[in-house]
């Protein structure tokens, strides 16, 4: 009976070991990836931002905001996700959202990447009561949100307009 048990703790001990080997070898990969990720997603440089006024309706005005990106690595980089708003000051105007994945070439090029939005005459109305109640009418307009490049996501907030 002695032996068997001493067998039995073997077992264990060895498959514990190889458990820890299998964790070890997951956590170095997981490691090695997001590291490889952040390198490329390091090397997308935000260039600037446009607003492109579109129509008028009843519900609100259509625009279209450009971002452009310079991507300084050797290789395109998906640029998958983006999810954000355009806020005039603290206040949000617009809501905005990537509608499919856009590749940013490689080599030093320059990407542009429109975004459409329409500024909410609802939103823009409860806003600009507030403003008037705080007095704070001379505000930027900036872009804020999170952008996905590689896997890896980024909090961003870009000035459009800057008074």
């Amino acid at each position: 009976m002695c032996h068997c048990f001493f067998n039995f703790n073997l077992f264990i001990l060895r498959s514990f070991k190889c458990l820890f080997a299998l964790v070890g070898i997951v956590a170095v990969g997981y490691f090695v990836v997001k590291q490889f990720s952040k390198r490329f997603a390091d090397g997308i440089k935000f260039e600037g931002a446009n607003i492109q006024w579109g129509s008028i309706s009843a519900t609100g005005v259509s625009l279209t905001i450009n971002l452009k990106y310079r991507n300084e690595n050797k290789i395109s980089v998906a640029l998958s996700d983006f999810i954000g708003a355009v806020l005039y000051g603290n206040h949000r105007i617009a809501r905005i959202k990537l509608s499919q994945s856009i590749m940013l070439d490689g080599n030093n090029q320059i990407t542009t990447i429109p975004i459409n939005a329409t500024v909410s005459f609802i939103d823009v109305g409860f806003n600009l009561a507030d403003m008037i109640i705080n007095k704070s009418f001379k505000q930027d307009l900036n872009i804020v949100g999170d952008v996905t490049i590689g896997s890896i996501t980024y909090p961003i907030d870009y000035a459009l307009i800057s008074n």
